[in-house]
């Protein structure tokens, strides 16, 4: 027996209760059908048994499959009725359904007219999947009324296809690029270096793109490679090019303030990478904007946030940097209940640096309090970052006791763990020696210091192993300073 599904549930679950209550008065007239929609609607988890029990309607629980099918299909045509912000993709698409009835009704003039409207606005705003739509339809009735336009209309659609077939093809390099950037293998950075070289770079002419969709993708690609070449200036340079195909058809990506959004986002990384911070605050305002014309988009803004944090963080604007944090990033992650996701960690990371180098100690345990889950997980990418900063917490606060819980606790996790974790290694012994030794610590610390630049000149790139942004070493410069400045705050 099939196990009944939870599809028009969780489409009810998404109902805001404004939403409930206009849906509930379109169809108040309909009794039974209202009553099974209340019921879903007061449910926390699905249960069909129970419907059928709350309904008390043997004949209408008989069909009640039946019930559930017509009842999706009346809330999701609610939904398409009372949706004020559709693309222009939707108005179009609506717009096509017109033109059918219209030449349905045999009214081929006014059909053909609002025809070539829709055919010009696909065309200018690049949504070529509806402009191929708008071609065969046209196509179609052509060959019986317009015998003498019906070849003209074929060039056109091959055109098309041909600048579809274009946009595929950039974007399945994109794709492969995205999956080969986040796979585990550990020669990924050669494999995208083939694929960019071999079917970008090598191709460059035959593959030219067509489109500024196409574009897009290309430049995106071209962006991950000079990533991984460590070419942060080059990276950037690409999607610097993305944001002029914006400001070069301002109406077009009006129209797509998604695809403007996810540009703004990747050239605000990129930037973030090249440490051209004062970039990365330029264009913040611009993600809100976009993110204040589609209301769907205000959770991602926690992606440009986190980056405007870490810019503030290493300009040294670190008052800025608090306030920023405080007022507009926290409350963003809160109100999406976004606060455990990796970007919202790193986020916090960042911000309890500023409050680090604020010596503001009751922030910091503030902060630290939201991200302490994470040192139990040694497969988390942000693992070795946190485990450092607790034990910083513990020295800068000279709070011998919890140091040496800290110690045990990480020593027998490490000899279970086959993974390096070289630095956090390191600090490990450099807590062991502080706890033998707290008399000694300014000694210490310099001890330790030295042990991280000599690792750093050794491999070139001493933080390569931390999320982007921690600078390890600059924590100990001000630890270093916060415990000269307070000799007396010692714990025995």
């Amino acid at each position: 027996m099939k196990t009944p599904t939870n599809d028009l549930f969780l489409i009810i679950q998404s109902l805001s209760n404004v939403e409930k209550r206009q849906f509930k008065a379109q169809y108040q007239q309909e009794s039974r059908t209202l009553a099974l929609f209340e019921i879903m609607a007061s449910m926390d988890e699905y249960d069909e048994q129970d419907v059928k029990v709350r309904l008390d309607d043997d004949t209408f629980v008989k069909n009640l499959k039946v019930h559930k099918v017509r009842l999706q299909q009346q809330v999701l045509a609610f939904l398409r009725q009372h949706k004020t912000d559709k693309t222009l993709a939707e108005r179009i698409r609506e717009q096509l359904d017109y033109v059918d009835i219209l030449f349905q009704r045999k009214l081929y003039a006014q059909a053909f007219d609002l025809l070539e409207k829709l055919e010009k606005q696909a065309e200018t705003y690049e949504e070529y999947e509806l402009l191929f739509l708008c071609l065969t339809m046209k196509w179609r009735q052509e060959a019986y009324m317009r015998v003498d336009a019906v070849d003209k209309t074929i060039v056109q659609i091959k055109n098309n296809l041909a600048t579809i077939e274009n946009y595929m093809y950039h974007a399945y390099i994109n794709n492969q690029i995205n999956q080969l950037y986040v796979s585990p293998k550990p020669n990924r950075e050669e494999l995208i270096g083939e694929l960019v070289v071999r079917q970008l770079i090598d191709k460059e002419e035959a593959v030219k793109p067509l489109s500024d969709v196409a574009a897009q993708k290309r430049n995106y690609s071209l962006s991950v490679w000079r990533q991984l070449k460590q070419d942060a200036v080059g990276a950037c340079a690409y999607t610097r090019a993305n944001i002029q195909l914006c400001k070069a058809k301002p109406k077009l990506y009006n129209e797509k303030p998604t695809a403007h959004f996810n540009i703004l986002v990747n050239h605000i990384v990129a930037c973030s990478m090249a440490k051209n911070y004062d970039e990365v605050l330029q264009y913040i305002e611009a993600t809100e904007d976009l993110a204040a014309k589609l209301p769907a988009l205000e959770a991602h803004l926690m992606y440009p946030y986190c980056h405007a944090v870490a810019s503030y963080k290493s300009k040294g604007a670190y008052q800025y940097g608090i306030d920023f944090f405080k007022k507009i990033a926290l409350p963003n992650l809160e109100k999406h209940g976004l606060t455990g996701s990796y970007t919202a960690q790193l986020m916090y990371l960042n911000a309890m640096e500023i409050a680090y180098f604020l010596a503001d100690y009751d922030l910091q345990r503030q902060i630290f309090e939201n991200i302490a889950s994470i040192g139990q997980d040694l497969e988390h990418r942000l693992v070795e970052q946190v485990l450092l900063i607790e034990m910083l917490f513990y020295v800068q606060a000279q709070d011998w006791l919890p140091l040496n819980y800290w110690i045990e606790a990480l020593q027998k996790r490490l000899q279970r763990h086959k993974k390096n974790f070289v630095i956090l290694r390191m600090g490990l012994a450099f807590g062991k020696k502080l706890a033998q030794q707290p008399d000694k610590v300014l000694d210490i610390i310099a001890w330790h210091q030295k042990q991280i630049l000599q690792y750093g000149q050794k491999q070139g790139n001493y933080c390569e192993a931390f999320s982007l942004h921690f600078d390890y070493r600059r924590w100990l410069d001000n630890l270093y300073h916060a415990v000269f400045s307070k000799p007396n705050r010692q714990k025995k």
